[in-house]
């Protein structure tokens, strides 16, 4: 039996969610002159663009650098590698951004390559929170929080037709 998908957010609700998160970004970091957004893979990676994008409708002032962590998320303890200088992300406001949050995991191994940095501040942005924690760490900001069953998946489209689906 194929389970169905159900569309759970469509584009413009994505939008809407990707423009609070940035606003909520940019209020809780006032006092920076500069923010960076890791993206985790991708999809976390195409996120931060968009919230790149919005925080300069929002102050187009403040500097915002864009980059990504590249690892596989189904199995995050490998290779886990920051596309950018250390110093890059040295004394800033850092937020890793990602698609989806479930267990915590593949956050928690990209939280360790960001740490290593010496950030002076570290958020977490998502799109999506399953809230299947089995680590200690939580959204700072947090698009759309779904209960799901252990068995359920969450797929997110971006690009060109943005959509989330619970399947």
């Amino acid at each position: 039996m194929t389970k169905s998908k159900r569309l759970i957010l469509d584009k413009e609700q994505i939008a809407q969610i990707t423009r609070r998160i940035a606003y909520q970004i940019y209020e809780s970091n006032l006092a920076m002159k500069k923010l960076v957004l890791v993206g985790i893979g991708a999809q976390g990676f195409e996120l931060g663009g968009h919230i790149a994008a919005e925080l300069a409708l929002i102050n187009p002032k403040l500097k915002v650098d864009h980059f990504m962590i590249a690892l596989d998320k189904s199995q995050p303890n490998g290779t886990v590698e920051l596309q950018a200088k250390p110093s890059a992300l040295e004394g800033t406001s850092v937020v890793l951004v990602d698609d989806v949050l479930n267990t915590g995991k593949t956050m928690a191994y990209s939280l360790m390559a960001v740490l290593e940095a010496e950030p002076a501040k570290i958020e977490m942005a998502v799109l999506v929170d399953r809230g299947h924690k089995n680590y200690p760490l939580s959204a700072t900001f947090s698009g759309y929080q779904l209960a799901t069953t252990l068995e359920e998946h969450i797929e997110v489209k971006l690009g060109k037709n943005p959509a989330v689906y619970l399947y």
